[in-house]
């Protein structure tokens, strides 16, 4: 009977730990499923999308990403919807040959996170130059945005 009974505590334990281990991970789990690759389109809908350069602190360059997917700012163009359930989720900026190729992701609100509508994603030490800017769709598809100094 004492063995059953030890047995049945340590279940009983670890169930608790993983009931508890689920619930503090399950919000970032939904935010990770949840994260959507915008397409162009709908950056259009909501207000645009910004992108130009800052140096750090620490003397380095990054991509200064404006987005805001609630619709609520009109960034480079008019927003023509609202999305009050959507949040800048992140950005990805990569340098490939003459080109620096920019993605945004939505994803659903998590309590206690803050959300920005701006993001800073560091280039490459070697990424100084005049760039073509695109915005690279979920499909491979680009949008030609312009071009983007890295001093």
């Amino acid at each position: 009977m004492s063995t059953l009974k030890n047995k049945l505590g340590i279940a009983l334990r670890l169930a608790a730990l993983f009931m508890v281990t689920a619930s503090l991970a399950s919000a970032s789990i939904v935010g990770w499923f949840m994260s959507k690759h915008c397409d162009w389109d709908f950056v259009q809908q909501v207000g645009g999308i910004e992108v130009t350069t800052v140096q750090l602190e620490n003397g380095r360059f990054a991509a200064k990403v404006r987005f805001d997917p609630s619709g609520g700012q009109a960034i480079t163009c008019k927003p023509r919807g609202m999305n009050s359930g959507l949040i800048f989720d992140k950005a990805s900026v990569h340098v490939n040959g003459d080109e620096v190729r920019v993605k945004v992701y939505t994803s659903v609100p998590e309590r206690g996170r803050i959300y920005p509508d701006t993001m800073m994603v560091q280039l490459p030490k070697r990424a100084h130059g005049n760039y073509r800017l695109r915005y690279e769709n979920p499909d491979h598809s680009f949008f030609e945005m312009g071009a983007l100094i890295v001093p």
